[in-house]
C-alpha cells in the first residue's frame, strides 16, 4: 500500500492575559490592559489512508493486466509461429504494455500483505522489458530469433503470488510455454522455452507465399473411415496409425490440383516422442471427407486429412511444415 503523507496543521490560539492592580489591591483588575495572541502550528503524526480491500485490489489488478494478456494469442501466432516481422511488431507493442502495467502497479495502492509480491512483479517486468529491448536492437532475423531464445533474465512466480494474495484465480497454465504475458506466464512460463519450438493445436500459421495452416486435431486411431469406393485405412501389421485434421489456404499464385494433396511448395513431416519420423500414408486421398476432386486457387481454403503410419510404440510429438521456397519451417505440437 502506498502511504499518502498527510501533515495536519492544527492552529491553536493561545491567549495570554496580563492584568495590573494597585499594590493596595491584590485582587486582579477586571479591566485588561493588554491581550497577546499567538498562533502555534502543532504537527500531528502522519495519517495513512484506509487500506484498500482485497476485493477492490483484485479488481484493480485484473484491469491493469488485461491489456498485456490480450496479446497472448497474437504472440503465439506470430512469435511461436516464426513470422519475423509480425513478431517484431508484437514484441514492440508488448514492451510498451509491460511498461504501462509496471507503472500502474507502482502508482496504485495495495493491501499491505500484497505489496511485497507487487514489488517483485514490477522487478520481473523490468527484466522482461530489458530482454525485449535487447531483442529489438537486433538488425537481422537470425539475431532476432537468437535473442528471443536466450533471455538474460529468468522469470519467477510473482504474478501467481499476487493472485494468491488478492484471492484471484491461478495464472493460466495454457500460456505457460511462452513468454507471451506479464501475468499468465509469470508462474513458470517466463523460463521462455524456445520460441518457435512448438505452436499449439488450433493456431493458424503461415508459410509466406505458400499457404496458411491450422492443425485442428491429431490422434492415434485404430482405423480411418475410407471413402465410398475404398476400404478403411488400417495400421501396418504390428504398427500404429495416426490422423491429422487440418484446414489450409492456398497463398501461391499457382492452382493446387487437389485439396487433399496439400500445397505443392511445402513439406509435412511428423515425429514421435522418440524423435522418429512417421511414414506418410499415400492412401490419405481415400479418407472419408477429404476433398480430392477439387483444387484451390489463390486465397481459397479447404480441409485436409492426412494419415501417418507409426512403429508399435510410437506416440505423437510434433509436426514440421517446411517451405520449399525459403526453407522456413514451423513446428506444431501434436501432444494432447
Amino acid at each position: 500500500m502506498r502511504i499518502r503523507d498527510h501533515f495536519v496543521l492544527v492552529t491553536v490560539t493561545v491567549i495570554f492575559l496580563t492584568g495590573c492592580a494597585s499594590s493596595a489591591d491584590p485582587v486582579e483588575s477586571a479591566s485588561t490592559n493588554m491581550i497577546d495572541f499567538a498562533e502555534a502550528t502543532l504537527p500531528i503524526s502522519e495519517v495513512a489512508s484506509p487500506e484498500i480491500s482485497v476485493t477492490v485490489a483484485g479488481e484493480q489488478y485484473l484491469r491493469f493486466v488485461d491489456p498485456v494478456n490480450e496479446l497472448v494469442d497474437t504472440w503465439l501466432l506470430y512469435c511461436v509461429g516464426g513470422q519475423y516481422l509480425p513478431c517484431r511488431s508484437t514484441v514492440e507493442e508488448q514492451t510498451a504494455r509491460y511498461r504501462e502495467f509496471a507503472d500502474k502497479l507502482g502508482d496504485a495502492d495495495w493491501p499491505v500483505s500484497a505489496q511485497p509480491a507487487i514489488d517483485e512483479l514490477i522487478s520481473e517486468l523490468a527484466g522482461k522489458i530489458s530482454d525485449n529491448s535487447r531483442v529489438l536492437t537486433q538488425t537481422t532475423e537470425a539475431d532476432f530469433w537468437n535473442a528471443m531464445n536466450t533471455p538474460e533474465h529468468s522469470g519467477g512466480s510473482a504474478a501467481q503470488l499476487v493472485r494468491m494474495k488478492l484471492r484471484l484465480p491461478n495464472v493460466d497454465a495454457t500460456a505457460s510455454s511462452s513468454n507471451a504475458t506479464a501475468d499468465q506466464d509469470s508462474a513458470g512460463a517466463s523460463s521462455q522455452s524456445e520460441v518457435r519450438s512448438a505452436l499449439p493445436l488450433g493456431y493458424e500459421f503461415t508459410l509466406p507465399g505458400v499457404a496458411s495452416f491450422t492443425v485442428h486435431d491429431a490422434q492415434q486411431v485404430s482405423s480411418i473411415k475410407g471413402g465410398a469406393y475404398s476400404g478403411d485405412l488400417l495400421p501396418q501389421p504390428g504398427g500404429t496409425l495416426f490422423l491429422l485434421s487440418m484446414t489450409w489456404t492456398n497463398l501461391a499464385n499457382e492452382v493446387v490440383g487437389k485439396v487433399c494433396w496439400g500445397p505443392y511448395s511445402a513439406d509435412l513431416k511428423v515425429y514421435d516422442t522418440a524423435g522418429r519420423e512417421l511414414m506418410l500414408s499415400d492412401q490419405s486421398g481415400h479418407i472419408d471427407g477429404n476433398e480430392c476432386s477439387n483444387g484451390l486457387m489463390n486465397g481459397q481454403s479447404g480441409d485436409w486429412y492426412q494419415a501417418f503410419y507409426g512403429l508399435p510404440d510410437s506416440e505423437l510429438d510434433y509436426a514440421v511444415f517446411r517451405s520449399y521456397n525459403d526453407q522456413s519451417e514451423v513446428k506444431v505440437s501434436l501432444r494432447p
